[in-house]
């Protein structure tokens, strides 16, 4: 089973209605609807209409509907939050493969989820065969979103609510909606650096006052690095300074 999701970077679920959150998905084929987090929501589609063009229906027109989705509620017999609270888990033909049930569904769907970076329910101790939850950060979910799409993510934005009282710059590279950021003390720079790197790449720039350090710190999470870590960190990625700039 997968960490709960606020560990996860999704905020908080059950009891706080996400429902702002979800947007809702049609298999091309059958029609199911599921409501699933907007981050997640191009996965669900690509997914649920492979599985159909594949040719497994997921729903059987004329019976009951009972395939499920985002469910403001904890995990069954607990106090804790289900994954179907930040909308990250749906529930194929829940009829047909019950909690506790050992029926799996094909196991060809199973790895298509698994390749998209969702866990299955069939799999634990108390099998839940019908259940698929998506087991990443957003992050991991917009770099899959992109790899469907063919293309690289754009900039994540949230849904609507009250304006931004600062606007986000937009990204210098490539990539950067990915990016992590942080700030660390460094002898190299007598003050600060901010560390920006990913998969992609890696930058770092010396911020070149106290007061540009604590307004940038104010919104970006701070950790310290010792001179060795930040050396590793520039290894990993066959970095090396030059005027200032890391690549």
């Amino acid at each position: 089973m997968t960490a709960p999701a606020n560990l996860r970077g999704w905020g908080q679920g059950w009891p706080v209605n996400r429902s702002k959150d979800m947007r809702t998905v049609r298999a091309a084929r059958s029609g199911v609807a599921f409501v699933v987090h907007h981050e997640i929501a191009p996965i669900i589609k690509y997914l649920v209409d492979e599985v159909e063009r594949r040719g497994y229906l997921i729903h059987t027109p004329g019976q009951t509907p009972d395939d499920w989705s985002y469910n403001n509620r904890p995990i069954r017999g607990t106090r804790r939050p289900s994954n179907h609270s930040w909308g990250l888990a749906i529930d194929i033909d829940a009829t047909q493969y019950p909690m506790g049930s050992r029926r799996r569904l094909p196991s060809w769907i199973v790895e298509l989820f698994r390749a998209h970076g969702f866990d299955y329910g069939g799999d634990w101790r108390t099998p839940d065969p019908m259940h698929m939850e998506f087991n990443g950060w957003p992050s991991d979910a917009r770099r899959i979103v992109a790899r469907i799409a063919g293309q690289t993510p754009p900039p994540y934005r949230p849904p609507p609510t009250a304006p931004p009282a600062t606007p986000a710059p937009p990204p210098t590279t490539p990539g950067e909606p990915d990016m992590v950021r942080f700030l660390t003390s460094h002898a190299e720079y007598g003050s600060r650096v901010v560390v920006i790197s990913d998969d992609q790449g890696y930058r770092e720039a010396g911020v070149p006052s106290r007061q540009d350090a604590d307004a940038f710190a104010a919104v970006m999470p701070a950790v310290s690095l010792t001179p060795k870590m930040l050396q590793d960190l520039r290894t990993v990625h066959g970095a090396s300074t030059e005027n200032g700039r890391v690549r």
